[in-house]
């Protein structure tokens, strides 16, 4: 399972992959975090997809409600040319 972080405050990004961390020992699940510090990191990536992603509503000058609707169209292309 991947779950992604998208937050440009690594503080909450580090309080985020605790809390993840610590259901992940409690219900014993193999869980990969991958975090992007930016829109255009996440854009970018490339690896498996995602269940999970956490985007910051305030990412820097972004917007991740506008961000989320980037990454869900491109999911849904994905899924097309598969």
């Amino acid at each position: 399972m991947i779950i992604g972080i998208c937050d440009d405050d690594k503080i909450w990004e580090r309080k985020a992959s605790y809390i993840i961390g610590e259901y992940r020992k409690k219900a014993s699940l193999d869980i990969d975090i991958q975090y992007f510090p930016d829109r255009e990191s996440l854009l970018n990536y490339e690896g498996e997809p995602m269940e999970a992603l956490f985007l910051d509503i305030e990412l820097g000058d972004e917007n991740g409600i506008e961000l989320a609707e980037e990454v869900h169209i491109g999911s849904r292309n994905h899924e097309r040319s598969d």
